[in-house]
């Protein structure tokens, strides 16, 4: 079949997890193509690409490549307006990253209603965000590929002393475990390191400019040092996967407003056990007692980050748990189900 991706919003391609951080969202989209050619389809991509080529048996064209006039599946990624972006499509997918909410908008029901695509979702939360208007669309649910350096058979390695990671946005709960850590876990194991992977975080402890609404929260992060908290920028995959890898436990806060939470999901399939809080998109990542805790309040929160930090028995079985859960999580797995459900 003749498969068209498109999307349309920062310059990536297939390689780019590889090489720099990537948005998850980025990341999921990257994945795909190469992992439909695999399976004996003719994959075209247009997006922003800088450098056009062949990845994986894909085609990345640039965005102003010329399109073609007719293909067998259109799947185009966050945005109702990409599905008209080939003249003839057998079939159309609108792929979502986030809740669905906005295809409620006036503006927009032209197009849905012109298209019908099936719209794909990345989790049963995810779903959960898409109020049916007056049009009736199919859906499908497609969990997210996890690309192979997650999926290693490298064994999960916790150094010592011990760290904890955290990978969510500073908006997100970040202030609520920074206080978390500093007054309930820092007390108790002052061996142990918080490390906080953020890119804005990293630009305010350079002393670059980053916006007002991160400026409180960058404050307490880099005036927690002395409480075991260091700030690292995000990295490719395969130095995030060693990192993983390398720490005790994720320490997920969550937030109700998440569709996927790609990070945990990613940490997961390295082993690293999770405490998160339980939201219904890190519950749908978290296998509860098996391959981490979920806890709302803070006490049961650093209760079980402790015991992760510490109790080599408790992480060896909640490790082995993650990876096992997550073992044929792959992009060939995910482009076996957008197969499945083009009938």
């Amino acid at each position: 079949m003749h498969i068209v991706l498109v999307d349309d919003s920062i310059p990536f391609d297939g390689n780019s997890p590889s090489t720099e951080p990537l948005g998850g969202a980025e990341k999921t989209f990257a994945s795909l193509p190469g992992a439909l050619a695999r399976r004996g389809h003719r994959v075209q991509v247009f997006n922003r690409a800088s450098s056009p080529g062949e990845i994986e048996g894909a085609v990345w064209e640039s965005w102003q490549g010329t399109r073609p006039v007719a293909c067998d599946v259109l799947i185009a990624f966050r945005r109702p307006e990409l599905l008209g972006f080939i003249a003839s499509a057998a079939r159309s997918m609108l792929w979502l990253a986030s809740s669905a909410e906005y295809l409620r908008e006036d503006r927009l029901q032209g197009l849905l209603y012109a298209h019908r695509p099936t719209l794909v979702f990345m989790g049963e939360t995810h779903r959960a965000s898409y109020r049916p208007s007056d049009i009736a669309l199919a859906t499908a649910v497609i969990a997210p590929g996890i690309r192979p350096e997650y999926l290693s058979p490298v064994p999960p390695a916790p150094l010592h002393p011990p760290w904890a990671v955290a990978t969510c946005h500073p908006l997100l709960g970040l202030e609520w475990l920074i206080g978390l850590w500093s007054d309930c876990v820092h007390p108790q194991c002052p061996h142990a390191t918080l490390r906080l992977y953020s890119a804005a975080l990293d630009r305010a402890r350079s002393g670059a400019p980053v916006p007002d609404v991160f400026k409180s929260v960058a404050a307490l992060a880099i005036g927690a040092q002395d409480k075991g908290i260091a700030i690292f920028r995000p990295s490719a995959d395969g130095a995030m996967a060693e990192a993983y890898r390398g720490a005790r436990v994720h320490l997920y806060p969550g937030d109700a407003r998440e569709a996927h939470c790609h990070t945990l999901a990613e940490s997961q399939a390295c082993g690293t056990p999770a405490v998160a809080r339980p939201f219904p998109a890190t519950a749908e990542q978290i296998a509860e007692g098996v391959s981490g805790y979920l806890a709302a309040d803070a006490d049961p929160f650093a209760r079980m980050t402790l015991k992760l930090l510490e109790d080599d028995a408790a992480y060896v079985r909640l490790s082995s748990a993650a990876r096992e859960r997550n073992a044929g999580r792959n992009p060939d797995s995910a482009a076996a189900a957008f197969e499945a459900n083009w009938g």
